[in-house]
């Protein structure tokens, strides 16, 4: 009766039900959409650090700055750490938003539904993964940690577990 209680409200989905796509709506697109930034983030963050690097490798010995001060370009040859910095923190945040991207998608899934057997009551050795389906909505698979080959996994390669 306990852990019925904790599971109200929840839909329950057996193994049989499994693997499965759902439609989350605004919700969802919003956690997409962040996975969807991270490599860009990613890919901008690299090209930032290798320019910082490659700046500080084979720039300019000596640069001559106005009495006004130096431009955006004399500046940059002057500091070149800066963009190396800036793209290791872009980087870095790259990991962060595609990690809360995916943890959001697991709590949305975790709020809606649990996994269960035939009789209803909550599997224990396993749980659910969570993949990014075709048109926007999201794909629920299972997986056991009984030792087992058996589950049913997304289709999507870029998914990920929680129990």
């Amino acid at each position: 009766m306990g852990e019925q209680a904790s599971h109200d409200g929840l839909v329950p989905l057996t193994v049989s039900d499994l693997p499965m796509a759902i439609e989350g709506g605004s919700d969802v697109q919003g956690h997409r959409n962040k996975l969807a930034v991270a490599p860009y983030l990613a890919g901008g963050g690299v090209l930032l650090a290798a320019a910082g690097v490659l700046i500080l490798i084979f720039g300019p010995s000596s640069i001559m700055v106005a009495a006004s001060g130096p431009t955006l370009r004399e500046w940059i040859l002057l500091n070149p750490y800066v963009l190396t910095i800036l793209g290791v923190v872009a980087s870095s945040g790259a990991g962060h938003v595609r990690r809360s991207g995916w943890e959001e998608l697991h709590r949305y899934v975790a709020e809606r539904y649990f996994l269960c057997d035939d009789e209803g009551r909550p599997v224990t050795n396993g749980g659910l993964t969570v993949g990014l389906a075709d048109g926007g909505g999201l794909e629920i698979g299972y997986f056991m940690n009984d030792g087992s080959e058996e589950s049913a996994q997304p289709e999507s390669s870029r998914s990920g577990d929680y129990g």
